[in-house]
Order: C-alpha cells, then structure tokens, then sequence
C-alpha cells in the first residue's frame, strides 16, 4: 500500500490544480467501471484497457481527442501505482492529429537555418536569440517562462533549463555558433528573465514569436515544435533513449519512444472492439 496519495504524487511533479482535478476524475470514473466488471487496478490488462476506450467511446460519447486525454490520466496513475505492467502503456486513439512529424532537419540544416537568420534589428536578434534556443537546446515553449539569464554559466557553456509543469530539468551545452549572440545579449543582465530580454520592455515573448514563425515559413518550417522534433530525431541517432529522455526533459521514457515509434500505427489491436470478448466479467 502507497503511503503518499495520488494527489500527493501529482502535487510533488508539478502539475496544475486543474490538471490534477481531471486526473482524479478520470481515475474514479475508470475505477467504477472495473468494479462493474469485477475487476481491479492491479488485474486488469491491455485488453481490459482496449475494452475500456470503446466504452469512454460508445457509452461516454467521447471524442478520440479526449479519450486519449484520459488515456494520459490513467497511464499517469499507473505510474504511481508502480506495478508491473501498465495495461495504458503505449495506448493511443489512431486518428487523431499526432504533433510527431515524418520529416526532420539534420543537424547541418539547422545550424544552417541558424545562420541565415536576420540581425539587424532589435526585434531580428530577439527572435535569433530565440530561435537559437529551439534549434540547439530543443526547447519547448513552455520552457522560456522558467527559464532565467541566470541559467547561463559564467562561461556561457551550458543552459540549465528548469522543470516545469510538464518537463523535468536539465543541463544541456550551448553551441559555439549561439555564444556570441548570447553573450551580446545577457551582459550585465545575469538576473533578468529570458522571458523580458527576448521580449523587449513590454516583457512579453508574443511579438518576438510571431516574427520568428513568419520568419520560420519562409524557410519551409511551419510550426516551432517542428524544430523540437528534429533535435529529439538527432539526438536518438546519437544517444540512448535513457540520454535523449534527460535531453528532452520528458518526464516518463514512453513520450522519448514515441518518437522512434512515429510511423508505427497505434491501436492496431482495436479489431478487438468489433467482437466479444470471454469471461470479461469472470
């Protein structure tokens, strides 16, 4: 029996009260069901699971998208459960828009993308200062609110990027090619946010990302998680998954082998739903 309770675990990594909320509401629905069907967290397994999207699908009227939300919920409380199997591991709702993509830049070509950017202007440097962080160090956008010019050491070698609500910390080096942009830009600001010096005097990111994405189009780049997904891609043909999840700060290995698994169709199991299955009550 688990001394810290579930709300506990999700308070302790940071996740929102809402967050946390819906959790819990998905886990007590799930629970109810598996009572019905004399079953419990601890036996029930992936067909269980696959039995139990068609009925969030069927009797809840649920859409993919939000299956697949409480998907998420659940595989996050069998990981405070700390069992043996996770019947929700890797189990996802085909059809819904992934925010994985086919193609990707090598290292080359996003260094290259790197230097073909403006900065002439105040508004050009912050968006290269920015972009550089997305294409070297892989950020999310999540990340820059946290992120401080602190986090730069001294010798403008490495970042420390904080955990967020929904990233763990890590130390990741900065490229030669970024140092000096950098330098130029955090002197004598070792305590400001990245957040203000990106964003000017109206401390505000919004301008300096609507520029970089304009700026991002014309290279061919339509979304900024397209550069996060190339850096992870690089990264996996360098490192071991174990590496790439520090590097990413993805707080569970499975959203690390996503990105291996990108071409695999998800669910391919989910016939399954079209016949009865035996003894689901016994």
């Amino acid at each position: 029996m688990k001394n810290q309770s579930f709300k506990d675990y999700l308070q302790e990594r940071h996740f929102s009260k809402e967050s946390i909320d819906n959790t819990r509401r998905s886990v007590k629905r799930y629970r109810k069901w598996l009572h019905q069907q004399n079953r419990t967290v601890y036996n029930a397994d992936h067909q269980i699971a696959i039995y139990y999207v068609e009925h969030l699908r069927t009797h809840h009227k649920l859409q993919d998208v939000t299956i697949n939300l409480k998907l998420a919920h659940l595989r996050r409380y069998y990981n405070y459960l700390s069992t043996t199997k996770n019947p929700f591991r890797n189990l996802y709702v085909r059809g819904v828009k992934r925010t994985l993509y086919k193609g990707s830049l090598t290292p080359n070509e996003l260094q290259q993308l790197y230097l073909d950017l403006e900065e002439h202007t105040a508004l050009e440097r912050r968006a290269k200062l920015l972009a550089g962080l997305y294409i070297f160090q892989g950020i999310s956008t999540r990340d820059i609110k946290a992120l401080k010019v602190a986090n730069v050491d001294q010798a403008v070698s490495k970042l420390f990027l904080p955990m967020t609500k929904r990233s763990n910390e890590r130390t990741l080096p900065i490229e030669p090619v970024q140092k000096d942009l950098l330098v130029r830009s955090i002197r004598d600001k070792k305590t400001e946010t990245f957040l203000w010096q990106i964003g000017g005097q109206a401390r505000t990111v919004a301008p300096v990302l609507l520029h970089l994405r304009k700026v991002l189009r014309k290279h061919g780049v339509k979304q900024l998680s397209e550069l996060r997904h190339s850096v992870i891609m690089n990264w996996l043909s360098q490192h071991n998954l174990r590496e790439v999840q520090y590097m990413a700060g993805h707080r569970y290995i499975t959203s690390t082998e996503k990105y291996l698994k990108q071409d695999v169709s998800i669910l391919q199991e989910f016939v399954l739903l079209h016949h009865p299955l035996n003894n689901l009550s016994s």
